[in-house]
């Protein structure tokens, strides 16, 4: 048992433990008094070995988490949306932009009935960039010929399909006349 022991002891001594410097420098002192034979030395020597394993595993598991690089960022969605229509001959030019979406997401775009209409405007889904930005344009036909009617505002909504977070916008239905 003393070869094995003294074997071990020399092998810790050349092993650095950054955490306990104190523990190094006793391994040493016992090694050069000749102690190392008895049990008290055995006990030391095993949690001596422990505390490397422990120590060793703690910076492998620090250098694996550096190596993943830094956490993704909690991206905050907070969406908004710009309507713009402008009049043409055959009915409006629609213009939506948003911002704030959930980045390359999906986002459903719907309006309600222009005037004269009995149907809700349906503009599908559109994919947001990588800023949760997007730019829809759209023409649409007339939908009426009473000037009355134009006096209805169309409101328009995106919805966020990952944060069911929801934008509205609005304009007055004066391009919708033919």
């Amino acid at each position: 048992m003393p070869r094995v022991a003294d074997a071990a002891l020399g092998a810790i001594m050349h092993v650095t433990l950054p955490e306990t410097p104190k523990m190094a420098q006793s391994i040493k002192r016992q090694h050069k008094a000749g102690v190392g034979t008895g049990r008290a030395t055995a006990r030391f020597l095993c949690i001596a070995v422990a505390m490397l394993g422990a120590s060793s595993a703690a910076q492998a598991q620090d250098s694996t988490a550096k190596a993943a690089g830094p956490a993704a960022p909690t991206v905050k969605v907070d969406p908004k949306i710009t309507v713009e229509v402008l009049k043409r001959g055959s009915g409006p030019d629609i213009l939506i932009r948003g911002k704030g979406f959930t980045p390359s997401g999906t986002i459903r775009l719907i309006g309600t009935q222009p005037p004269g209409s009995a149907t809700r405007l349906d503009f599908g889904s559109v994919k947001a960039d990588s800023t949760g930005g997007f730019v829809l344009r759209k023409s649409e036909s007339c939908t009426t010929n009473d000037v009355q009617q134009t006096v209805r505002e169309v409101n328009f909504t995106a919805t966020d399909d990952a944060s069911k977070k929801v934008a509205k916008g609005r304009f007055d239905g004066g391009p919708w006349m033919c």
